[in-house]
Order: structure tokens, then C-alpha cells, then sequence
């Protein structure tokens, strides 16, 4: 495939009603995933997690269907390259993609990037911002969702983000949703967090 490089000014973002839809895909495919850490302890996998999170994007029909349909332009796709400007290491791959192509299989419009991590770290945050900077990269995402469901049982990560890159469903393109205990001996539930972009 062949990836068409656009100069645009400005990427037309999602607006805030696709961005709620977003997040509730996101906080039920977390609290599947849940359910599916509790059922298989140790052996929960980033696999597993990366099926129940495209299942429910999938059920938005919005980003494209698993499994994908030839009629479809707008696929979502598992470990889509993401070439990376001014670094040897030019190749990020996020865990699910929706991008859009054309009749002649040319990326026309990225849409979504989703990084998943099964262990207690925000590191992919950095990914996510490179997938939605025109700065970083060949190609600019709308919008990119991070993801983490420790397999340690209550581990939560959200304070481990810094109060400045916080932000709102309005003025943020990056989705952050990770399971917390909101006390001592409550249930781990979905926190979602906007990132700044």
C-alpha cells in the first residue's frame, strides 16, 4: 500500500459526541477485560485485551468492522505501521488502527490509533501524543486511546500522570481509560482521563 502524504493545515478532529462514544466503547471493553483478568489471573495477555477492545470500537461502526469487510474503505487493523520523522527508529506500530483507504488501497484519512499495556505504565501517553502531532510523524491520527489493565490485581496508574497534560473532552485528542480502586476494598473500575494534545 501506498501512504498519501497530505500537507493540510489543520486535521478535522472528532467532535465531542464521537469522542463520548469513544469512551464508552472504552470503559465496557475495560470492564470486559476485566472480568476476563479475574477469570485467568496470571495468564491474561495483551492478546486478549486487544480482541475485547477491537470487539467494542468494532460495534460502533463508525471505525470500521472485525473482521473487516471488502466493502468497507474504513478498516481496523492490528500492528499498522507508523513511521516516525528525524529518527532512526522510525516504526511505532499501535496495537489497533482505523485508517481509510481508497479503491487503490491508499491510506486517505487516519482516524483512531489504540495502544494497550497489561503493566502499570503510562508510558505509551507519549506514543499516543506522536500518533496525533502533525510534528511526529508521516501521518497525523484524529484521535489516539491508551489503555491499561494491569494483570496485578487493584494496580492503578492514574496518578501517575502529571496534573499539567490533563485535560478535557474539548480541548484534548487523547483518551487515557485504566482500572483504579476508587477505596480501600472497592472493585478496580474504567477511569478516563483526557489527555492535552
Amino acid at each position: 500500500m501506498n501512504v498519501i502524504i497530505t500537507k493540510a493545515s489543520k486535521i478535522e478532529r472528532f467532535n465531542t459526541t464521537t469522542k463520548r462514544q469513544i469512551a464508552e466503547a472504552v470503559t465496557k471493553a475495560v470492564i470486559e477485560a476485566n472480568i476476563e483478568r479475574e477469570a485467568t489471573m496470571s495468564l491474561y495477555s495483551e492478546e486478549a485485551l486487544r480482541y475485547i477492545v477491537a470487539k467494542h470500537i468494532s460495534q460502533l461502526k463508525i471505525f470500521g468492522t472485525f473482521p473487516n469487510r471488502a466493502s468497507s474503505k474504513t478498516k481496523l487493523v492490528f500492528e499498522m505501521e507508523y513511521h516516525r520523522l528525524k529518527t532512526k527508529e522510525s516504526k511505532f506500530k499501535p496495537d489497533i488502527a482505523s485508517v481509510t483507504l481508497n479503491r487503490s488501497g491508499e491510506f486517505v484519512d487516519f482516524n483512531l490509533a489504540i495502544e494497550l499495556k497489561i503493566k502499570p505504565s503510562i508510558d505509551d501517553i507519549k506514543k499516543c501524543q506522536h500518533y496525533i502531532s502533525q510534528k511526529h510523524g508521516r501521518n497525523t491520527f484524529k484521535m489516539a486511546v491508551c489503555i491499561v489493565t494491569t494483570s496485578q490485581r487493584g494496580t492503578g496508574v492514574a496518578h501517575k500522570i502529571p496534573k499539567n497534560i490533563i485535560g478535557t473532552i474539548t480541548n484534548s485528542n487523547i483518551l487515557f481509560c485504566s482500572l483504579e480502586k476508587t477505596g480501600k476494598g472497592a472493585e478496580a473500575a474504567p477511569s478516563i482521563i483526557w489527555i492535552k494534545d
